[in-house]
């Protein structure tokens, strides 16, 4: 058995084919958990504690993927977009696949990862460590 078999199919599906790195799962979570919430690319930044240009890429990500979209009153804001999981299925089960699996959630993800974006995620922990990189 590996580490990754008690992790949801349909959870593992979406990981595998959808999620590019942990903070982008951990910005679409934190996004829908507040989603009555407008976000602006520098408060995603310091909510995820990673630098501005990198909230505005996770950010232009899920947009891209359909998960969250502009505010129609702010074009410099977002929210989330309940229409790719009308009832809210995929992300309640993520959420709780997540929470009681973060270890197995994040290796899934990183051991998917192309070098690009291990790079990505490695400097997300760096920041979040409170550490600084070059």
């Amino acid at each position: 058995m590996t580490n990754n078999d008690d992790i949801p199919a349909e959870v593992k599906q979406f990981i595998l084919t959808k999620i590019d790195s942990v903070p982008h799962l951990e910005a679409l979570l934190l996004i829908w958990e507040q989603r009555t919430r407008s976000w602006t690319e520098n408060e995603l930044a310091k909510a995820l504690f990673v630098e501005l240009r990198v909230a505005k890429k996770i950010a232009i990500d899920l947009i891209r993927r359909g998960w969250v979209k502009r505010q129609e009153r702010m074009q410099d804001a977002f929210v989330y977009d309940e229409s790719w999981d009308p009832e809210g299925k995929q992300m309640m089960l993520l959420t709780e696949t997540y929470r009681t699996k973060l270890v197995r959630v994040a290796t899934l993800i990183h051991s998917n990862a192309s070098a690009a974006v291990r790079d990505f995620a490695e400097a997300f922990d760096f920041k979040k460590k409170g550490m600084t990189h070059g």
